[in-house]
């Protein structure tokens, strides 16, 4: 499957192969009812473990999706920007909120919590970092990033390292919504001059 639309295709013939199915053991007329619920209840099981399966892969293609729409966020934000000239020539213009995107990005790519090999230091260098880019910002956003950020360092002080997996997730989605901020913010600047 490679799209939600094949993911429905399976949830329905899943459904048919089921319907199927218990109208065969309905059907019998040469089993015991016990044997009958026996087999219902096979039937059951095979349609959980299938459910399974099949979610699983809606899963990897909501993930895939995901990361997907993130990249092009994060390609958009650091797309330069082109200016006409009087002569009609275009120059292409470097600013100093595209050079901050980059740092962001960056340090939003650090973030992400598939970096799983980095040490603790690795990790608590890393945090600093998005409290230092965000230490000049004060709206609830910047606040609750940074609250969850000494929540993880102090975990990672205590020695606790497991379990962090949903913190960090958090993290990671809350900055990434800074960042949508942060581009949006950039395109109304950009349309005013």
């Amino acid at each position: 499957p490679k799209c939600k639309e094949d993911v429905r295709l399976l949830f329905s013939e899943l459904n048919l192969w089921r319907k199927k199915k218990l109208d065969e053991i309905e059907q019998r007329r040469d089993i015991t009812s016990e044997t009958r619920i026996k087999m219902r209840s096979k039937v059951l099981s095979q349609e959980v473990i299938l459910l399974r399966k099949i979610n699983w892969i809606n899963h990897r293609l909501t993930l895939t999706a995901k990361k997907k729409e993130v990249d092009e966020l994060l390609c958009q934000m650091i797309t330069p920007q082109y200016w006409k000239v009087s002569s009609g020539e275009e120059i292409e213009i470097q600013t100093t909120e595209m050079d901050q995107s980059s740092e962001l990005i960056e340090i939003y790519q650090l973030l992400d919590e598939s970096n799983v090999d980095q040490t603790v230091s690795q990790r608590i260098r890393i945090l600093d970092q998005v409290k230092d880019k965000l230490r000049d910002r004060s709206c609830p956003l910047v606040k609750e990033i940074c609250g969850l950020v000494d929540r993880e360092k102090e975990f990672l002080r205590r020695g606790i390292r497991q379990s962090l997996s949903g913190l960090r997730a958090r993290i990671s989605h809350l900055f990434l919504h800074f960042l949508e901020r942060n581009i949006n913010a950039l395109d109304i600047n950009t349309k005013q001059n």
